[in-house]
């Protein structure tokens, strides 16, 4: 069995896809139930240690028709030790993004926005997530904190607590994958865990965000200085590079042409798909003659049925 850990917005919906390439695999992503309240519920102490272990052994099977089961679910990033106690031997992958694109991802999207002062039962556990739920984060007064500088903080938390989780876990059993650079760590994770086949298969870039993001580039300085302070420390072990001498950032990739094709692809069609305007004269003259075909093939570019 492989569980892909991550934080949200990074790419655990396109790698479900792509694991299930793999004949030896039956991946997916975020399977029900997704036990948000009872993986809360554990963290806060809330619930007994051995419930978690009990329901998700219950609740998945580590082989499915033949084929080893994966699943790609961030929630299940901060229950390490009961998946290590409902199915020993269990693998880990554990899918990271550069910190920038995760934040103004969350940041855009208002997943912190406004969050209510009591915990609301029943919602999505990245607009619910709270540094006090751990008793070793730092002591901040989270309530009062920017929208932003918790983004940064689920970031930093949600990776240092799969990093603590792994820690003392064989090294065999995981992995770390960079999203932007699973191009060529695609080769490690294919020898690792004998899955050959996904050498020959390039991960597909998805993202179906409607929302335009305002990237790193266009932060504002106390934004640049949070991020750095939160998050600086991390980056600097996972993305070498990521800063210059003097202390500007830059990326820490440069998409290939195939990519930028792709990405550029998938912002028109979103445009055409959402009714934010179409990008071009000649999409305007298409989208006029042929309303119908232009939004099938925008959806079929975005995944969409």
């Amino acid at each position: 069995m492989i569980l892909v850990l991550s934080t949200g917005r990074s790419g655990t919906k396109s790698f479900a896809d792509y694991l299930d390439r793999s004949p030896r695999l039956h991946a997916v992503h975020e399977a029900e139930p997704l036990l948000i309240d009872e993986v809360i519920d554990t963290l806060r102490g809330d619930r007994p240690p051995g419930a978690l272990a009990e329901q998700l052994r219950t609740s998945r099977a580590p082989v499915v028709g033949g084929r080893e089961y994966a699943e790609s679910n961030h929630i299940l990033s901060y229950a390490i030790p009961s998946l290590e106690a409902a199915f020993p031997g269990i693998r880990y992958l554990w899918l990271i993004r550069d910190g920038r694109d995760v934040v103004a991802s969350l940041d855009v999207r208002g997943v912190l926005h406004d969050q209510p002062r009591a915990d609301v039962r029943g919602g999505w556990l990245m607009e619910r997530f709270r540094l006090d739920w751990f008793d070793d984060a730092p002591a901040l007064a989270w309530d009062t904190l920017p929208p932003f500088e918790k983004a940064c903080w689920y970031w930093e938390w949600t990776n240092a607590v799969i990093e603590d989780s792994l820690a003392s876990i064989d090294e065999a059993r995981w992995l770390q994958l960079r999203l932007e650079h699973i191009g060529t760590e695609r080769h490690q994770l294919a020898r690792r865990f004998e899955l050959p086949t996904l050498s020959e298969h390039r991960p597909p870039i998805i993202n179906q965000s409607r929302q335009k993001l305002t990237r790193w580039q266009g932060w504002s300085p106390p934004q640049i200085e949070t991020f750095t302070r939160v998050c600086g420390d991390r980056m600097d072990r996972v993305y070498p590079g990521w800063r210059n001498p003097d202390g500007s950032w830059r990326p820490v990739w440069t998409p290939p042409l195939h990519t930028r094709i792709q990405l550029r692809a998938q912002a028109l069609a979103r445009e055409v798909v959402y009714g934010d305007g179409l990008p071009s004269r000649a999409l305007l003259r298409l989208g006029r003659r042929f309303p119908t075909t232009l939004k099938l093939r925008a959806r079929a570019v975005l995944g969409l049925r």
